[in-house]
């Protein structure tokens, strides 16, 4: 009560967190004044919760972006399908063309049609999607929710569907028009021919007569090559497809066990237990008396401060709060790990994370200067950290340096086949009163449940989502190509029938057409992966983490397979193919 009449009474709002950060600062001064010593209560209110607040958001608007990508993804795949699907039109509808300019249709007024046609299709797919989307907004929302932690109102905003519907079919309705426009390249006299116009002889680059085997192989090569533009289109649509897939593989990885991946990059050692005591005894004291249970392995100490780095740009000075943390000796350290150069030995060196060095451009062996309790002090980079956050960290010397009156933790590692929850108990009853008072006992775990727990659910729902999606985005395009093909070409198809291959050999002859584009698409893809998820940790989480990329060889191998199953069982439609029904045509 004494403290609380202390203060001037004000009212305001907190804006930012440069407004945040200020009230703290006035509030531990205002504390320390009044205590003698220097006392940091208020580190964890505001300015702790606008950083929170801020990860959560780059973080969702990451995988907004992501999803972002797959719409694009699925906007692509749709033009190229509409491209195709035109120019299989007009190929199969060649001679009814011909008709039509024989009797006095323009070559314009035939391309609208399928302007018209493609326009009303979008414009009922748009209707539809936008239906879809109010419908499962109240979802969403609450996907949101819990993402971010509390109950924020994301809005909803009808422009932002009309503007996407209208892009859309606008696209679908340029591809359209391009497409259509080449009926003017087909007379009535070139029309009613199927486009043959003199004589048109290919080099045969794959003749039959040198096979020794591999028939089917070779004649899937063929028409590998017959149709160029098709694969272009085939492999944009699959690479990035592929692409999609392999970074969903990879935040799934990333995020698996609750986020239990990203304890090897907390910047704190992975002790079964973290405890905090009333600044009553010495770390060493508490250590010596923990080491003496037999059911603890080992102890040790972190000492923490909140610390200010400087830095000089053109509008001044300017500083940031970060934690520095340090331990007596990190030889003894089980789970901070050096990235580049070494940990500190000396109290003038600091260890910080790489991209944050490059952020104020600096590299090992420059300085920079940490501020703490009035005093500023320089230090020289010795290493980089593989840390998620922006922690740093110097020896012990090295802290009180700048901040004599150094808080700490004690880590508590326990043997094996001890019962963490009465090993838990024997501690608050051992501690709950007397000189040696406990204040407060966690473990990374907690930590990690309660920081990124429901970002690392959310997100692999999300990505399990996203996977399954484009998969059934790569089944639709190779389905709806292959459906093309066999329409296209069911005169040539019922021949080799005739001419003794099966429907199985057929079939193997798509499959064998598509694989060339497809496995060089799906290797790109995993490829490009790498930079993607490596940039996507750098924006959410500032790096620190290093994926599992070895995950995407078996990705690239499943995905491979994948599509030979799809593209074998859309060529099914083969079977329909029949000789006789050929003949009586």
């Amino acid at each position: 009560r004494n403290i609380a009449y202390a203060f001037d009474v004000k009212e305001g709002l907190i804006k930012s967190y440069d407004d945040a950060n200020k009230l703290a600062e006035d509030f531990d001064d205002k504390i320390t004044e009044l205590a003698g010593h220097r006392v940091t209560v208020f580190s964890n209110c505001f300015d702790n919760k606008y950083i929170e607040a801020s990860d959560t958001a780059e973080v969702l608007q990451m995988m907004m972006t992501v999803l972002g990508f797959i719409a694009a993804v699925v906007v692509l795949s749709s033009i190229v399908m509409i491209r195709h699907k035109i120019t299989n039109d007009i190929e199969e509808q060649m001679e009814s063309i011909g008709v039509l300019e024989a009797l006095g249709y323009k070559s314009f007024e035939i391309s609208m049609s399928y302007v018209y046609e493609y326009l009303i299709l979008g414009l009922i797919g748009s209707v539809l999607g936008a239906l879809i989307t109010v419908v499962t907004d109240p979802l969403m929302t609450q996907l949101i929710r819990v993402f971010e932690g509390h109950n924020g109102s994301a809005g909803f905003d009808i422009m932002s569907i009309i503007i996407p519907a209208l892009i859309i079919v606008a696209l679908i309705v340029l591809m359209a028009f391009l497409k259509a426009r080449s009926i003017k390249k087909y007379p009535p006299v070139v029309a009613f021919r199927r486009g043959i116009r003199t004589h048109h002889f290919r080099k045969n680059r794959l003749p039959l007569e040198k096979a020794s085997s591999g028939l089917n192989i070779r004649l899937g090569l063929r028409d590998l090559l017959n149709n160029r533009r098709q694969n272009i289109g085939l492999f944009i649509c699959i690479i990035l497809s592929g692409l999609t897939i392999a970074f969903a593989v990879m935040v799934s990885d990333i995020f698996r066990g609750g986020g239990a991946a990203f304890k090897t990059c907390t910047g704190m050692e992975d002790a079964d237990f973290m405890l905090t005591f009333e600044q009553t005894a010495s770390s060493e004291e508490i250590i010596e008396e923990l080491s003496t249970l037999p059911e603890v392995r080992k102890a040790s100490a972190t000492w923490f401060s909140q610390v200010y780095l400087i830095t000089q740009d053109k509008d001044g000075e300017s500083k940031s709060r970060v934690q520095a943390n340090c331990y007596k000796d990190y030889k003894e350290t089980e789970n901070i790990f050096v990235r580049e150069g070494r940990l500190p030995e000396y109290d003038n060196e600091i260890a910080i994370k790489k991209s944050k060095a490059e952020e104020l451009g600096l590299e090992i062996g420059d300085s920079l200067i940490l501020r703490g309790d009035g005093i500023e002090k320089t230090y020289i980079i010795s290493g980089y950290v593989n840390i998620i956050g922006t922690n740093v960290f110097l020896t012990l010397d090295g802290l009180k340096r700048i901040d004599p009156a150094t808080d700490f933790a004690i880590n508590v590692f326990l043997k094996d086949k001890v019962d963490v929850d009465d090993f838990e108990e024997l501690i608050k009853s051992k501690y709950e009163s007397g000189r040696i008072s406990l204040r407060s006992i966690s473990s990374v775990d907690e930590l990690l449940e309660a920081n990124i727990g429901g970002i690392s659910r959310v997100s692999q729902i999300f990505a399990i989502i996203m996977l399954i999606l484009v998969a059934i985005i790569v089944s639709v395009i190779l389905g709806f190509l292959i459906d093309s093909t066999i329409r296209k070409q069911r005169k040539q198809l019922g021949i080799k029938k005739a001419m003794g291959y099966t429907s199985r050999d057929l079939r193997l002859q798509m499959v064998y057409r598509i694989l060339p584009v497809a496995i060089p698409a799906i290797i790109a893809g995993a490829f490009l992966a790498i930079p993607v998820t490596n940039t996507f940790m750098a924006a959410t989480f500032g790096g620190g983490m290093v994926p599992r990329f070895f995950w995407l060889i078996p990705e690239a191998i499943l995905l491979i397979g994948y599509v030979f199953v799809s593209a074998y069982i859309s060529a099914g439609k083969i079977k329909k193919v029949s000789v006789t029904e050929l003949m009586t045509e």
